[in-house]
């Protein structure tokens, strides 16, 4: 395709083309960004998938597509989801709407919040919302657990076990 004149190609098949070549935990984020910014559909990540045939990483690019949501408004959300869903952990929703709060991501009927915290949330303004969210969540029952890149990066299990007692039954 030409984009101002210049040979460009489809933004769907750069997404499913980068799905396909680099690390599974950057993988999801290209997609999940792609979608975000509207420069493509899920269904148009579909077709281009079938065109990907037998290239190299055409399964993990099937397997993530899938699993790509316009939702997530940073890379880590996207990573924390996608630790979460491969350790085998239902798949949490992303930006859940509590009340006048958002989540990161949020498991409603399980009351269980899970956030991202990098360095945005060191700001003194940010750290009084996010106590006063924290406190108002609790009193509604809810149970949150908070994560860094030193979770997501270095030791990923702990997101995992952290997380499993309060989503799987006794």
């Amino acid at each position: 395709m030409l984009l101002h004149g210049v040979p460009a190609l489809p933004p769907e098949r750069v997404a499913v083309t980068l799905a396909r070549t680099v690390r599974r935990i950057d993988a999801l984020p290209i997609l999940d960004a792609a979608l975000r910014a509207e420069a493509v559909s899920l269904e148009a990540l579909h077709a281009e998938l079938i065109t990907h045939g037998g290239l190299p990483g055409v399964c993990q690019a099937r397997e993530l597509v899938p699993l790509a949501d316009a939702r997530a408004e940073c890379r880590q959300e996207s990573q924390l989801r996608l630790v979460v869903i491969d350790g085998g952990l239902p798949h949490p929703e992303p930006q859940l709407q509590v009340g006048y709060f958002r989540l990161d991501l949020g498991y409603e009927e399980l009351k269980v919040g899970i956030e991202y915290d990098g360095s945005s949330h060191l700001t003194r303004d940010r750290i009084r919302h996010d106590r006063h969210r924290g406190n108002w969540l609790a009193t509604r029952g809810w149970r949150m657990r908070h994560f860094t890149d030193t979770d997501l990066y270095r030791h990923p299990t702990r997101i995992l076990t952290t997380l499993h007692p309060l989503l799987t039954p006794p």
